[in-house]
């Protein structure tokens, strides 16, 4: 035998813990269920012990066996649990005062918690400095296999009450409960997070899902076209990609015409290497260099606009309007966007690049639908 801890524990609300060390305060209702009241193991890995009283230092003693000893006629009111050591170090608490309980052995023990003298310490409800301890306690622990709570002695009246509040609680639910029910929490989360997807995957496509050419194109224009006139991109989106060709180089050709750029030397090879289904040639076969090019032709043009500046904005709540671009940037915003291996994608982003020079892009969109229906 060994004794593993022989003092006194001051205790508050009646009750010691054994639990690990790294949670010597467990929650729950550890006796709910059981056939004892005076010692909880519910709780796996932990024991809630009951004492008569409420208030004060109790007389504890807590010793390691071999294996389970004789009754000892001493006791009053003696019970039994299961407990399962996951860890060897434990504390002894209640609430102010931590005592470290190192066990012998992790694993499968058998714990006896033996009382005596808790009627009297209940009357008395506290114990002062100095005055004599009315109740005392012995956790005797030990090597066994998983048994059922047992009461092998029962004397006091307060220990019959807490057995009889023990078996008319419900019992916690078991491990295997908790593990189903957040399980199943997780699974009805998952549910629902999928649900705010497949709904807002719906809402960016302007109500329902484009066709799957479209579709994986993704973010972008192809979604601001769905947002703003969803019929004409499934007009588009059903075009094989020779029309598409085609469409992208009328767009622009005719934005260009609007700028005022059709005819420019600088833009007007490009527009026929569209019509060819040819690369673009400079500048346009560089992004950067197109923009300067621009910006060159309003500086030599004495245009007010003499740089190009790009502006990104984030709205939130209604959108308050927006700013169309110069016909010149929309319209160079358009021949870049071409450059795409996705016969797709170039004739959206051109068509979508081509509109923001309009102060109401649905006149621009409703031009396109007269083109390609007329």
């Amino acid at each position: 035998m060994t004794v593993l801890f022989d003092g006194d524990v001051h205790v508050h609300y009646g009750f010691i813990w054994l639990a690990t060390a790294d949670d010597p305060l467990p929650e729950g209702d550890s006796r709910a269920g059981q056939s004892n009241g005076l010692c909880g193991a519910a709780i796996p890995g932990a024991l809630n012990m009951v004492t008569g009283l409420h208030t004060g230092s109790v007389p504890l003693r807590v010793e390691a066996l071999a294996a389970a000893p004789p009754l000892d006629d001493a006791w009053e009111d003696v019970v039994e649990v299961p407990l399962f050591a996951p860890d060897r170090e434990y504390m002894l608490s209640a609430f102010e005062e931590f005592h470290e309980v190192t066990l012998p052995q992790v694993g499968s023990l058998r714990a006896r918690w033996s009382a005596q003298g808790m009627d009297a310490a209940r009357e008395a409800d506290n114990r002062l400095d100095g005055e004599p301890a009315l109740d005392a306690y012995l956790l005797q622990l030990w090597p066994a296999p998983p048994a059922p709570d047992v009461v092998l002695r029962q004397t006091a009246r307060s220990a019959a009450y807490w057995h009889e509040v023990a078996r008319n609680s419900p019992p916690p639910p078991s491990p295997e409960h908790v593990a189903r029910q957040a399980a199943e929490q997780q699974r009805q989360l998952e549910v629902e997070r999928q649900a705010r997807d497949e709904q807002d995957l719906l809402d960016s496509w302007g109500g329902s899902l484009p066709n799957p050419r479209v579709l994986a194109l993704g973010y972008g224009r192809p979604r601001e076209l769905a947002q703003q006139d969803r019929l004409l991109l499934d007009l588009v989106g059903a075009l094989e990609e020779p029309a598409l060709r085609q469409l992208t180089a009328w767009i622009c050709r005719t934005s260009c015409r609007r700028a005022g750029l059709e005819d420019a030397d600088w833009v007007a090879p490009t527009l026929a290497a569209l019509e060819r289904g040819a690369p673009l040639p400079p500048p346009f076969d560089n992004s950067a260099s197109a923009w300067d090019r621009l910006s060159a032709h309003w500086a030599a043009g004495d245009d007010e606009a003499s740089e190009v500046t790009y502006e990104v904005s984030y709205e939130i709540g209604e959108a308050a309007g927006r700013t169309p671009l110069a016909p010149e940037a929309a319209a160079l915003d358009a021949v870049l966007s071409t450059d795409t291996d996705d016969p797709l994608r170039a004739a959206i982003d051109a068509l979508v690049g081509a509109g923001c020079s309009f102060d109401d892009p649905q006149d621009w969109y409703d031009e396109v639908r007269r083109h390609l229906t007329g």
